[in-house]
C-alpha cells in the first residue's frame, strides 16, 4: 500500500521586527532600521543613564564570572590547586545568566515601548 506523506505548510511568521543577520558575524537587530519613530525622537536623559547603569553592572559582572571560570579551566589545565569547587562555578553561572535574563527584560520593556510610541500610544 502506498502511503503518501504532506509536507507541512509553514504559518506566515508576520511581523515581529527582528532582522536575523545574513552573514556570519552581523549583529541582529531588534529594532528594525525602518522602525516609524519620528525623527527627533529623543530620550530622556535619566532613563538613558539607568540603561547604562544596567549594561554596565551586567557586562562587568558576566566579564568577572567569565574570566573565573577561565582561571579555574587554566588552574585544572597546569594541575594547579584549584580554589573554586564545581558547584561554586555553577552559582557563578547563575548569576551571570540572571544579570543577562535581567538586561533582556529591560531591552524588551524599551522596545515594547517604542512600538507603542511608533502607533501613537502615549
Amino acid at each position: 500500500m502506498a502511503r503518501t506523506t504532506k509536507k507541512p505548510q509553514a504559518a506566515p511568521a508576520g511581523d515581529v521586527g527582528i532582522h536575523a543577520p545574513t552573514f556570519t558575524f552581523e549583529p541582529f537587530k531588534w529594532v528594525p532600521d525602518g522602525f516609524d519613530l519620528p525623527s527627533r525622537a529623543t530620550v530622556h536623559q535619566r532613563e538613558l543613564a539607568n540603561l547604562v547603569n544596567h549594561v554596565k553592572d551586567v557586562a562587568g559582572g558576566a566579564e568577572t564570572v567569565l574570566q573565573l571560570m577561565l582561571a579555574h579551566g587554566c588552574e585544572i589545565a597546569q594541575g594547579d590547586p584549584v580554589y573554586l569547587k564545581p558547584c561554586h562555578i555553577g552559582m557563578l553561572q547563575q548569576l551571570a545568566i540572571r544579570a543577562l535574563q535581567s538586561l533582556d527584560a529591560e531591552a524588551d520593556d524599551i522596545t515594547g515601548r517604542l512600538r507603542d510610541h511608533a502607533k501613537g500610544k502615549p
